[in-house]
């Protein structure tokens, strides 16, 4: 059985297509990405993009080179996954959504629409990501060169749960099986506060004062923290 690719897809000389695979309208699949000079992401050469057998990649999605996608995956329409990423079987990636570059998807992941999976994620097997969810891995948001050796996105362990519109800080790690029902308290640990049922997981908001604190002190000096009323410097609680 040979790949179906539709007339106006793209994939580009040297892509592997497994069997069955299917490539459908408007979809670019082993493209090289194009960076800015002030770019962080690494450089070298990319091999040929990988795509595994059955696997669908919908209209208008795009896949870089660079990327080794498994077996039987769903890439919905207009979802894009960057270089370096690995993605195991039986994963969906839903409509719209995004994967960073040098990212990894155990098998039976799935990622709904409009999810953004920052650079240097590891989300493990059977990893549950509901639509909008927010990933983040730059606590220092582009500024001071210290950033570069502190680049680091979330960790989201085998079988946990992440509810709608939630937003996992930077190396936040989320436990085994655990849902994020609520708001996350530490940022270092990933500690997960659990609300009473998943009915409140919708707009979990992952945040803490002390993220918003190390910045500053490390953009401006710690003078500023005088200035902070008091009901707002609760510590380990966020505001």
């Amino acid at each position: 059985m040979s790949a179906d690719v539709h007339p106006s897809a793209i994939v580009y000389p040297g892509t592997v297509l497994g069997d069955g695979v299917k490539v459908m309208e408007g979809a670019v699949v082993g493209k090289q990405p194009v960076l800015s000079p002030r770019s962080t992401a690494k450089r070298e050469p990319l091999a040929p993009a990988e795509i595994g057998d059955g696997t669908i990649v919908s209209t208008g999605a795009i896949v870089f080179a660079g990327t080794a996608v498994g077996a039987r995956v769903i890439l919905g329409d207009q979802s894009c996954v960057r270089e370096r990423v690995t993605i195991g079987d039986d994963v969906v990636i839903g409509r719209g959504s995004l994967v960073e570059n040098d990212t990894t998807i155990g098998a039976m992941t799935k990622i709904q629409a409009d999810a953004y999976i920052t650079a240097y994620s590891k989300l493990e097997e059977h990893v549950f990501v509901a639509p909008c969810v927010v990933t983040t891995n730059d606590n220092f948001m582009g500024r001071t060169e210290r950033r570069h050796e502190l680049i680091e996105g979330p960790t989201i362990r085998r079988g946990a749960r992440i509810g709608g519109g939630a937003i996992l800080c930077p190396a936040v790690e989320i436990g085994e099986g655990e849902p994020v029902t609520r708001r996350l308290t530490d940022w270092r640990r990933g500690a997960v506060e659990r609300a009473p049922g998943l009915a409140r997981a919708c707009h979990a908001f992952v945040t803490k004062l002390a993220h918003t604190r190390a910045i500053f002190v490390d953009r401006i000096g710690s003078g500023w923290w005088d200035g902070v009323p008091r009901r707002m410097r609760r510590s380990g609680r966020s505001w």
